[in-house]
């Protein structure tokens, strides 16, 4: 599924916290926070990582057609 602005709010609803951190981290342009050894919970980490980066491959999505034609009329 393509996230765009009309369902980002839905898809983020749907998600944890932790996904929902690490979208906005990669959103924002942010490094992602780097797991520690002594960190506890992994899952809550996995979490964090698919958030960041499937919101890195969501935006590289939206640059393709039929997405950026968009952008370009506005542009142009």
């Amino acid at each position: 599924m393509i996230v765009t602005k009309i369902n980002r709010d839905a898809h983020l609803r749907s998600e944890s916290k932790f996904y929902v951190a690490g979208w906005v981290a990669s959103e924002g342009g942010e490094t992602p926070q780097a797991k520690t050894l002594s960190e506890g919970f992994p899952e809550y980490y996995a979490d964090y990582q698919r958030g960041y980066d499937e919101c890195s491959s969501n935006t590289w999505k939206l640059s393709l057609p039929p997405f950026n034609v968009h952008m370009e009329a506005r542009n142009g």
